[in-house]
């Protein structure tokens, strides 16, 4: 992504968007490792 600040926010949002995606299975994972 090439350097500097706007390399950071682009691959943050491709990151953050990916995590958005699949947030509630994530969530669930958690909570089931952590034996709630």
């Amino acid at each position: 992504y090439g350097t500097g600040r706007d390399a950071g926010q682009a691959a943050g949002a491709i990151k953050d968007g990916g995590r958005i995606v699949v947030l509630l299975p994530i969530d669930r994972a958690y909570a089931m490792a952590e034996g709630d």
